[in-house]
């Protein structure tokens, strides 16, 4: 199923040219990383998927696909900037994701625990994020837009902040979702060591411009 279609694609913030003749199609249960150095455009390009470009310009198609449900696709974001509210505990920002459509209470508590241990913040979830390390509050971010289950995750460099061996686990729970459940993965990173390392397609940014889409090997 095609989730979004882009053609052709122009999107200008004032004076500047953000993204240039933009032509990209994303199905259902893609995994992409989005690369290219700071300021090529990643960060537009996923405002553009999410429909999040409200001061921006476009010219072009754009086209978003509703889904299977009587509901749009629902797109959950891993912000650059994380987006978490720090003077609250590390649970309480994860409750946020809690909706009884989508949870019991008791799954929802055993998806926190679950996800938690994987990622090793189970023992700070009682913790304020003022007390925790950017590493941490990072992998808040990412656990927030896990629970939510979205049909689509836009992640914004979300290992930034982590190690390697953080950065394997984050990508392997992302597979895992995409395995099982079909979830669509867009991340977008300025790290080609650690996309060499992965397996998945790429769409590469220079200038605003989409030069390359398709194998990891390019980089």
């Amino acid at each position: 199923m095609k989730y979004f279609s882009f053609k052709e694609v122009d999107v200008f913030s004032k004076q500047n040219h953000l993204l240039r003749k933009v032509s990209l199609e994303i199905f259902r249960g893609d995994f992409k990383f989005v690369t290219g150095r700071t300021g090529a455009g990643k960060t537009t390009l996923l405002n553009l998927i999410a429909d999040d470009c409200p001061k921006f310009t476009i010219h072009g198609k754009v086209h978003r696909e509703e889904s299977t449900s009587t509901n749009s696709i629902f797109v959950s974001r891993v912000f650059q900037d994380l987006k978490v509210f720090k003077e609250m505990s590390v649970l309480k920002n994860l409750e946020y994701c809690f909706d009884s459509n989508l949870y019991s209470r008791t799954s929802f508590e055993k998806e926190v625990q679950d996800y938690s241990r994987m990622l090793g913040i189970r023992d700070k979830l009682n913790s304020t994020l003022e007390q925790c390390s950017g590493g941490i509050i990072q992998k808040v971010a990412i656990l927030r837009a896990i629970l939510s289950k979205p049909d689509v995750i836009l992640a914004d460099e979300p290992t930034s902040s982590l190690d390697k061996a953080s950065s394997l686990t984050v990508y392997e729970i992302f597979k895992l979702l995409n395995k099982n459940f079909g979830t669509t993965i867009v991340w977008a990173t300025h790290d080609r060591d650690l996309v060499r390392s992965l397996s998945g397609e790429i769409i590469h940014i220079e200038n605003g411009k989409l030069t390359h889409q398709g194998s990891t090997c390019f980089i």
